[in-house]
């Protein structure tokens, strides 16, 4: 039986059993009912709670489980429950002790239930079966200004006004009954109104329902009032789509003349009579509107029994008069002579084919002034700076605006509305005014009025541009035509036509790098350097890593790799004439095209190869056919290594060198498993032992197909490596070689072959620098030097986000990575669903959790300060490390802690009720004692595991992977670093993070781990969070720094070296 302490437990803070026990007292727990299962305690009954009646359902399972549902809708889920089932359970708990409660078999109530479902689903059908039966009237109501309201009637024969248009929108959308009076009820299905009601009725819920639910979220916020159950007070929006739904019909209306308006999409035809009294001019509006709804993109005028939707043609033209007019409440405006000539000269044209207009023609004759003409004469002085002149022409009158000495009288009305729109323009320039004469002086609004301003005042003003202007506006850098061939395993380029010097070339591409709008040359032309033409330029000299004098120089040769992005920029220019030669169009076609190729797959891989892997087979050949290395970067579980077998399959007939698979330790006994299985006619030959038995190994290379090491291995045999050449050198799980100074990757690129490929499925974990080292492996100089790389891609696109430098390296890069996702590939791979998991941590381990936070603040803030940022890594690291284990279980550090954790309570849970359920699970965590801890846990509750970590050998890792897939075994506990690649667990179905890591890649390598080809099932990952812990923080840093490598290849991520101080500082803080 439950106790009052196990429901305190349940409820998620203190204040939600304080009351639950208060509306336990008060008496607000009722009708409660309790039936009695075989596997517990069913619990019925209802709360009240601010005045209405909320269900509550609670199930006790004999073993102390609790499952619950509230109609409250809390925000509670699966592991806490919100204070109407904890007073139901209250109410319970001392009801059972006192016998004050009676016990009914459960089988009582389901048939009692199901006798009544029955009876209201033969109800419903019946009802539902009469279609089309119920009509509904609405009726527009003006509430003020410009707002509006919608009220309905709804009925048979006889119509009923809808009290409640929320009740009425949940009865449709749960399919409920109604009562409307003694005459109407029923269930509101859809299908019950009139067909060509539906989409009216079907809006109308959808409205009512938005309004609801936003009128709630401003009541929990302490702000505004509930939602008036009379009517739905209608948006500009609502208003619109109203009108769309009912145009062409009539609808009821409340709040003018007339009792209906019938909706009309067009111009009502306003009459408007002009006449001229004494030395007054009169306009009367002879008809007026009734009302005038001005929304920003629509305008409506109600007219005797019309409301129209005005064209915006029109509501531009009439509405400002309109509006005017309702305002002043006056259908008359008086003008004087000036007055009139203005109306004439600019609004009289606008309106005049939108209204029937009576007029005298000797009013329109007499009266109508001349046009205003504009003239803008432009020249250049002697130091390239604009001069200008302006004179603005009414008639036969001309004048300087600008010339304060020109007092021309004007007679006329004048066009103000569009000598202001002309000044405004000009304003827009620093223009100086010298004695009537406008100077523009500075040089970047100099160039900014002749690319964009002279164009837009074109449209206002007639402009006349001197010839010696004319020679200084623009200057375009050309490459008239480029020729390019394949000879002698190089790539020629001869460059023609070029109209600028080396000094100019570079000048342009300094102020491009700079993001300058322009360079401007020594005569005063203007070049723009945000247009294609310099950009593709930049492409060229920066890509093909020419200086800039050599461009000048005719033929240039360069490595063959190169062309692949030279093709690729030289695609986006129409300007430049081409000629390629054939063997350069054969390199870019079987490239561009490798699924067209001649190269077959192996015979006996032919059934086994899915399409796609059979796509990555053809382009490893390509590549290799013309002497390029490659990143193979598929997505983790797509058979990257399956692929690389069938390319040394296709080899072995050429009696070639041997080829070279470097692989994580863990990994190389895999390698030459799947080449047992795949392909026993290679021979292989693993480099592992004592290193004795290594060399005497070494020595008889040359007589196998296959050579399989380890990084660790390669770097302590690499001087055995000297005189030794390969076919293809693999360099698996390639991010092992991310860091250009480790052993690792400096013994890897000591290595003599052929042609190099690495394999990774996150060719970018953290910085752009692991990309260039991974090139530096495949094809080095490719990205040049690391220095040249850093500050031609690295920094620019890391600290400024620089859209050029992404494109281009993207250019760069992409010919040589052939990526596909699951997503793209594997239609038939089930479903994967992330779940995020928040605990809240118990009283004991957050008391500890902050003051180990606090200590560790001064201690961040010391240190930084004694030894600055960069030298204060490691200690960092070091205090971080300490939180999260905290996150995780004190006692990972703490030996003499007792009290709990919230985490490993959840997780095991979590674990229980998977196992229940039928599922296998992987369970990662970064910290090998915590998955001692889980396991001990596993065994008191006799759950049988497998666990892996760092020290497992290699031949006891196949062998449990191997035991995990085949036998019943539900869980499996890795170390994320030991165990998030290499291994192939399809067997499980769950994966839970017990704690986030830095480098959220690592994460999905471990998911990946179940994540793949063979998988059959739904694939459910779990990420255990602490709430308002460094957890947190983690997490809000992955989703902050995620988009790195997304610019550049697929998805990116940061370390705690990648951070900056301020991020690193709000680690050590509580939200």
């Amino acid at each position: 039986m439950i106790t009052l302490e196990e429901i305190k437990e349940m409820c998620s803070s203190a204040t939600i059993f304080n009351d639950a026990k208060h509306l336990y007292g008060l008496g607000f727990v009722k009708n409660i009912q309790v039936f009695k299962s075989p596997e517990g305690y069913e619990v019925q009954g209802c709360v009240e709670d601010r005045g209405r009646l909320i269900d509550v359902l609670v199930k006790l399972n004999d073993a102390g489980r609790v499952t619950h549902k509230c109609t409250c809708n809390g925000p509670y889920g699966n592991w806490y429950i919100c204070e109407h089932v904890a007073a139901l359970l209250i109410e319970f708990c001392v009801r059972m002790k006192e016998g004050s409660v009676e016990v009914q078999p459960i089988e009582q109530i389901y048939g009692a239930q199901m006798l009544d479902f029955y009876e209201n689903e033969v109800t419903k059908q019946v009802q539902v079966l009469k279609k089309g039966y119920i009509s509904v009237q609405p009726k527009l109501n003006h509430l003020w200004g410009d707002r509006y309201g919608l009220s309905l009637q709804i009925g048979e024969d006889r119509m009923y006004i809808v009290k409640d248009v929320i009740a009425f929108a949940s009865a449709i959308v749960n399919e409920e009954q109604l009562d409307y009076g003694k005459n109407l009820s029923f269930i509101h299905h859809i299908e019950a109104f009139k067909e060509e009601d539906r989409p009216f009725v079907e809006w109308f819920v959808d409205e009512v329902i938005a309004k609801q639910m936003l009128t709630d979220q401003i009541l929990m916020n302490g702000k505004g009032s509930r939602m008036d159950k009379k009517l739905l007070t209608l948006t500009t929006q609502g208003f619109d789509k109203l009108f769309e739904l009912l145009e062409g019909k009539s609808i009821a209306y409340e709040g003018g003349v007339g009792n209906s308006l019938t909706l009309i999409r067009e111009n009502p035809v306003l009459f408007f009579k002009a006449e001229q009294q004494d030395s007054q001019f009169i306009l009367t509006l002879k008809k007026e509107p009734w009302e005038l709804i001005k929304y920003p993109k629509s305008s409506y005028i109600m007219m005797e029994d019309r409301l129209y939707k005005c064209s915006k043609t029109y509501a531009d033209a009439i509405m400002p008069i309109l509006i005017f007019m309702h305002d002043m409440h006056t259908n008359v405006l008086a003008f004087d002579e000036r007055g009139w000539q203005r109306f004439v000269l600019t609004i009289l044209p606008k309106i005049k084919r939108q209204v029937a207009l009576e007029i005298d023609q000797r009013l329109l004759e007499e009266y109508d002034p001349p046009k205003l003409e504009i003239k803008l004469f432009l020249d250049k002085d002697s130091n390239n700076n604009i001069v200008g002149k302006v004179t603005f022409k009414y008639g036969h009158t001309s004048f300087n605006p600008y010339d304060s000495g020109d007092n021309v009288q004007i007679e006329v009305a004048r066009e103000v509305g569009k000598e202001h729109a002309f000044n405004n323009l000009l304003a827009q320039y620093p223009f100086k005014n010298r004695n009537g004469q406008i100077h523009l002086d500075e040089e970047e609004a100099i160039y900014d009025f002749l690319n964009k301003g002279v164009e837009t005042l074109l449209e206002l003003a007639e402009i006349h541009i001197s010839e010696d202007l004319k020679q200084m506006k623009f200057k375009k850098p050309t490459i008239g035509a480029i020729g390019i061939k394949i000879e002698s395993d190089l790539l020629k380029v001869n460059f023609q036509e070029i109209n600028m010097t080396a000094e100019e070339i570079e000048a342009v591409i300094f102020a491009y790098k700079q993001k300058k709008k322009y360079y401007r040359l020594k005569n005063g032309a203007f070049i723009n350097t945000e247009a294609h033409d310099v950009e593709q330029l930049a492409a060229i000299l920066e890509g093909l890593d020419l200086d800039y004098d050599t461009i000048l120089q005719g033929e240039v040769e360069l490595p063959k790799f190169r062309a692949l992005y030279l093709d690729q920029i030289l695609k986006k220019s129409d300007e430049i004439q081409v000629e390629r030669d054939k063997y350069f169009k054969q390199i870019i076609r079987d490239i561009k095209n490798v699924e067209d190729t001649d190269y077959e797959v192996p015979a006996t891989l032919k059934r086994i190869l899915r399409s796609y892997q059979k796509v990555g087979y053809r382009w490893l050949k390509t590549m290799a056919a013309y002497g390029f290395g490659g990143i193979l970067a598929d997505d983790m579980g797509l058979g990257k290594t399956l692929q690389v077998i069938a390319l040394f399959l296709s080899e072995k007939a050429e009696k070639a060198h041997p080829s070279l698979v470097v692989a994580p330790t863990s990994l190389v006994l895999n390698w030459e498993r799947e080449i047992m299985k795949f392909a026993p006619e290679l021979s292989v030959l693993v480099l592992a032992g004592d290193f004795e038995s290594r060399r005497e190994r070494i020595e008889s290379i040359a007589n196998y197909d296959v050579v399989i090491t380890s990084y660790d291995t390669l770097k302590r045999d690499i001087d055995y490596y000297e005189d030794l050449n390969f076919r293809f050198c693999i360099a698996d799980e390639a991010h092992y070689i991310k860091n250009p100074n480790t052993q690792n990757a400096q013994a890897l690129k000591m290595v003599k072959s052929e042609v190099r490929f690495a394999l990774t499925g996150t060719p970018i974990e953290n910085t752009l620098a692991e990309l260039w080292s991974v090139f530096d492996f495949i094809m080095p100089s490719y990205l040049y030097n690391y220095l040249r790389f850093k500050g031609s891609f690295e920094t620019p696109i890391v600290k400024f986000e620089d859209e050029r430098a992404i494109n281009r390296l993207r250019s760069m890069v992409a010919p040589f990575i052939i990526r596909r996702l699951k997503k793209e590939v594997l239609k038939e791979l089930p479903d994967k669903t992330e779940t995020i998991i928040i605990n809240r941590m118990e009283e004991e381990q957050a008391t500890l959790y902050k003051a180990h936070l606090a200590m560790m603040q001064k201690e961040f803030n010391k240190e930084v300060k004694e030894k600055g940022l960069g030298k204060s890594h490691i200690k960092i690291l070091a205090m971080l490390t300490r939180l999260r284990q905290l996150c995780c279980h004190p006692g990972l550090f703490l030996e003499d802690y007792e009290g709990g954790s919230s985490k490993l309570d959840q997780c095991l849970e979590l674990i229980e009720d998977s196992i229940e359920a039928g599922h296998k699970i992987l369970l990662f965590s970064q910290f090998t004692t915590m998955l001692e801890k889980i396991g001990e846990e596993l065994e008191k509750r006799d759950i049988h595991y497998y666990k892996l970590t760092g020290e497992t050998r290699a031949d006891r890792r196949l062998a449990m992977v191997e035991a995990f897939n085949e036998d019943t075994t539900p869980i499996f506990l890795i170390s994320l670093k030991a165990g998030g690649t290499g291994l192939n667990l399809t067997g499980a179905d769950i994966v839970i993070h017990y704690d986030p890591w830095w480098n959220v890649s690592s994460e999905n390598q471990a998911t990946d781990r179940a994540y793949r080809i063979g998988q059959e099932k739904n694939v459910q990952v779990f990420k255990l969070i602490t709430q308002n812990t460094i957890e947190e923080k983690i997490k809000e840093l992955q989703e902050r720094k995620i988009g790195l490598a997304d610019n550049v290849l697929t998805e990116g991520h940061t370390l705690i070296g990648q951070m900056t101080e301020n991020e690193i500082r709000d680690l050590f803080t509580l939200d």
